[in-house]
């Protein structure tokens, strides 16, 4: 189940790509939303939009939760100031590591997959047609100073991007306000619970 090994070198070059490059680790942020305090914890059918991002990435590595409050799953204590800080302080701790965002409930285990299997050491983000990346959903790689916000980060790890056209139609969609709740519910009703997990 876990996908690699963690403080090991891990480039292009190497001859053993698959026991030497690999993603030890999924990292999911959360904190106090302001325009929709307790989102993560909002349940989508049977459960919260939190626990559904965990068991998914679960499928296919291990996961830490680390969160700025308190929420009823196993988490660390996030007491960075940012999630650009935070970022960085994972990097000393993982060479490579993949981030999702925690209100993000429609992205499948396939989509997960698709971001692994392109991994040769280089981080990966998915990019879409306009230009827009999206780094709550990135494999991150190397050492990493704080910047501005994660897009400066991104542009400084010299990304592979895969174009966004190649995951599933929703797995992009997060939630930060009611009206995004709303229309999740009806996605959700629209494409069933079978879409969930593949």
């Amino acid at each position: 189940m876990t996908y690699a090994v963690k403080q090991q070198q891990c480039t292009n070059e190497s001859v053993i790509l698959k026991r030497s490059c690999r993603i030890v680790i999924g990292i999911v942020p959360v904190k106090l939303s302001e325009r929709l305090p307790g989102k993560h914890l909002l349940k989508i059918g049977e459960i919260t939009i939190l626990e559904s991002v965990i068991r998914r990435i679960r499928t296919v590595m291990d996961v830490e939760v680390y969160s700025k409050i308190s929420i009823p799953v196993p988490y660390l204590q996030d007491n960075s100031s940012n999630i650009m800080e935070l970022v960085s302080e994972l990097s000393g701790k993982y060479d490579a590591f993949f981030l999702a965002g925690g209100d993000m409930p429609f992205f499948t285990v396939s989509d997960v997959k698709t971001m692994l299997d392109r991994f040769h050491g280089r981080a990966i983000v998915p990019r879409h047609q306009d230009g827009q990346i999206e780094p709550l959903f990135a494999i991150y790689s190397g050492s990493l100073k704080p910047e501005n916000n994660l897009v400066a980060m991104i542009a400084r790890m010299n990304p592979v991007y895969i174009e966004t056209s190649e995951f599933s139609r929703y797995a992009f969609f997060n939630i930060n306000t009611e009206s995004d709740y709303r229309n999740a519910l009806e996605i959700a009703r629209n494409i069933g619970e079978s879409h969930k997990m593949k």
